[in-house]
C-alpha cells in the first residue's frame, strides 16, 4: 500500500473496526481460533446480562475482569481492532486475549452453575424433558424462542422442526377453545 494509507492504517489499528461476523469465512490457519474466541466472547456478553439481570455478586469479580481487557471487548462481541486479529493470526491459543478470556468463561461457567441466583437463569428443556438445566450462556446448546421465551436445547428445538412447542399450544389454544371456555345461551 502508499505511505499515506500506510499510515492510516497505522492510526486505525488499536481501533474497534471490524464487525466480525460480517466477514467472509477464510481458510487462514487462525480461523480456528478466532471463531473459539469470538465464541467465548458471545458467552462473556450473555453472562454478563445474566449478571446484571439477577444482581449476584459475581458481578463485582465480573467488573474487575472487564477493567483488565481492553473496552471494546469488554462492551461486546462484535467489533475486533485490526491489531487483536494480528494477535490472533500470529499468538494463536497463545495469544492473552484468548488465555484470559477461556480462564475467565469457564470460571464464570462454574459459578453460575453453582450459585443459587444464576442458576435461575437456566431452562429445563420442555421437548426433551431432560433434568439437566440448559444456560443461555452456552451458546453451542441452548435455543431462546423470541416468541415465548422459553429455552430449548437447540438440538431438540431442530428435531422439533424448528417450531416452538409453546408457542403451538398457545396458538391452537386460542383458535379452538376448550369446553369450559364455552359461554351458555
Amino acid at each position: 500500500v502508499c505511505s499515506a494509507a500506510s499510515k492510516y492504517l497505522d492510526l486505525q489499528v488499536n481501533q474497534p473496526l471490524v464487525p466480525i461476523t460480517r466477514i467472509k469465512r477464510t481458510k487462514v490457519s487462525s480461523q480456528g481460533c478466532m471463531t473459539e474466541i469470538h465464541s467465548l466472547r458471545q458467552k462473556l456478553t450473555r453472562m454478563k446480562r445474566i449478571l446484571e439481570e439477577h444482581g449476584c455478586e459475581f458481578q463485582k469479580s465480573m467488573e474487575s475482569f472487564l477493567s483488565q481487557i481492553d473496552p471494546h471487548i469488554a462492551r461486546g462481541h462484535e467489533f475486533y481492532a485490526m491489531q487483536d486479529l494480528i494477535r490472533i493470526e500470529v499468538q494463536g491459543r497463545g495469544c492473552a486475549l484468548y488465555t484470559k478470556l477461556s480462564r475467565f468463561v469457564a470460571a464464570s461457567s462454574q459459578h453460575m452453575r453453582s450459585c443459587g441466583t444464576c442458576a435461575a437463569s437456566a431452562s429445563l428443556c420442555p421437548i426433551c424433558a431432560s433434568g439437566t438445566p440448559v444456560f443461555p450462556f452456552e451458546i453451542d446448546t441452548f435455543y431462546l424462542c423470541g416468541g415465548c421465551g422459553a429455552g430449548f436445547h437447540r438440538a431438540c428445538f431442530q428435531r422439533a422442526s424448528a417450531e416452538c412447542p409453546m408457542c403451538l399450544t398457545l396458538v391452537s389454544s386460542q383458535r379452538c377453545p376448550s369446553v369450559s371456555n364455552v359461554r351458555a345461551r
